[in-house]
């Protein structure tokens, strides 16, 4: 569970998810990229309501952890190839500017 106000993209759902474990989270920042019905339960942030009854309803459903595993299919090496290519990216933008002037 990640009911979490503001979020990035979190290793702990990646980490879960890839182990196969449904994952229970607030629907902010990149979560809802990688949290579907699926693979777990999405739920608003600042819902300790929500929150239970997401958890109880999560408990009760009996998951495919293999299909889980699938739902977050990027690797480690396709994420460190794509900060790479990011990375890249911004160093080519801020000399191309550096040249420019």
């Amino acid at each position: 569970a990640l009911p979490s106000y503001a979020e990035g993209c979190p290793n702990a759902v990646i980490e879960a998810l890839r182990c196969g474990r449904p994952v229970v989270a607030t629907a902010v920042g990149g979560i809802p990229e990688l949290v579907n019905g699926d693979c777990g339960v999405l739920i608003s942030a600042s819902q300790a309501g929500l929150l239970a009854d997401a958890l109880d309803t999560a408990l009760n459903i009996d998951w495919d952890e293999n299909a889980i595993a699938k739902c977050s299919g990027r690797t480690w090496e396709q994420v460190a190839q794509e900060t790479l290519a990011i990375c890249e990216a911004s160093w080519n933008e801020a000399h191309a500017q550096v040249r420019q002037n």
